[in-house]
């Protein structure tokens, strides 16, 4: 049986990290997109997860990457910020 895909569009350390998780202990096929995949190496690595770079407000970006997705996502998660949102530390 196949997995199931997941897709987390504007993947940081909070929220989406905790969501992809908990979707890879669910045996889910994890597809995380982010402006910036360094940060993303450790919870791709735990996860086994696919990283993809992808700025959510270029819209044919956004377009190219969901018409090269592997199938359709049962789980869709869209949790981007703004570019110009500062972090809360």
């Amino acid at each position: 049986m196949k997995k199931p895909l997941a897709v987390i569009v504007g993947v940081g350390n909070g929220l989406s990290a905790s969501l992809a998780r908990a979707l890879g202990r669910r045996n889910y096929r994890l597809v995380l997109a982010a402006r910036d995949t360094d940060k993303l190496h450790d919870l791709a690595a735990e996860t086994g997860a696919e990283t993809h770079a992808l700025d959510a407000t270029d819209a044919a970006g956004v377009d190219r990457f969901f018409s090269e997705l592997p199938a359709a996502p049962r789980v869709l998660i869209y949790n981007p910020s703004p570019p110009s949102a500062k972090r809360w530390t």
